[in-house]
């Protein structure tokens, strides 16, 4: 699971261009569940670094806590 964590932190890094624009369209080369996943992660992963409690987080993204906890198990993110 280290592996993908660290790939995910690289192609975060990697689509972000000079100009500061998002560039995701290897999502676009992949499954669905595969490019949900990854997004979910970069996306869970931003949010969690910006909240330090689940509750918090939980209103942020507007995901019932409960479903979160979850969610960040699913995607090997531990809170």
């Amino acid at each position: 699971m280290m592996l993908i964590i660290t790939l995910i932190n690289i192609i975060h890094l990697l689509i972000i261009n000079s100009n500061d624009e998002i560039k995701i369209d290897f999502l676009y080369e992949k499954p669905l569940k595969e490019s949900r996943d990854l997004f979910e992660t970069m996306y869970l992963k931003h949010h969690l670094s910006q909240n330090k409690s689940i509750t918090d987080l939980a209103k942020k993204t507007g995901i019932e806590r409960t479903h979160l906890y979850r969610k960040l198990k699913q995607l090997g993110i531990k809170a």
